[in-house]
């Protein structure tokens, strides 16, 4: 049923924009978030907690985060889990301690938004003034480095590791 309301918006050309940073989702605990990026590289993750390819990929950019945040980078992992399984993105968020924010699209409107596709796990990325600058679909055994290649072009140097005394 899903898929064949996002065709039809497709279809329409209504579920097709350009991303863009101008949405409210609600978190975990019930609170509206905005992502803005403020200075920030922002990285929004679509995934379900049903898709292996996205729990994979979730895992990875979790400690992929925990390395890139202190230098500019925020990441929103979005729920698009539909009313039969958004009972347990908490618990799964919990039990894999992800240090960045979970969001809940439930209704899948945002994701419709920008995949019509419908695919998962997907990924949009935006700079530092908020301009989208990727997207990425699917999984790749091999995504979340090459994804942390591209991001650390665009985040604050690595500060300079003070070098031994001799």
């Amino acid at each position: 049923m899903r898929a064949r309301f996002l065709v039809v918006l497709a279809l329409l050309g209504l579920a097709s924009c350009t991303p863009s940073l101008d949405f409210t989702l609600p978190d975990l605990d019930g609170n509206e978030v905005s992502p803005r990026s403020e200075g920030n590289v922002v990285v929004l993750a679509f995934w379900a907690t049903w898709c292996k390819p996205c729990q994979l990929e979730l895992a990875e950019m979790n400690e992929m985060y925990l390395r890139l945040h202190p230098r500019g980078l925020e990441l929103y992992a979005i729920s698009v889990d539909g009313p039969d399984t958004v009972d347990n993105v908490e618990a799964w968020a919990q039990s894999n301690h992800y240090a960045f924010p979970v969001l809940l699209d439930s209704e899948s409107r945002l994701f419709g938004r920008f995949n019509p596709s419908g695919s998962i796990p997907f990924l949009v990325v935006f700079d530092a003034k908020g301009e989208h600058i990727e997207t990425r679909r699917g999984y790749n055994p091999r995504g979340v480095a090459q994804l942390e290649a591209f991001l650390e072009t665009r985040l604050e140097p690595a500060p300079a590791t003070p070098s031994a005394p001799k």
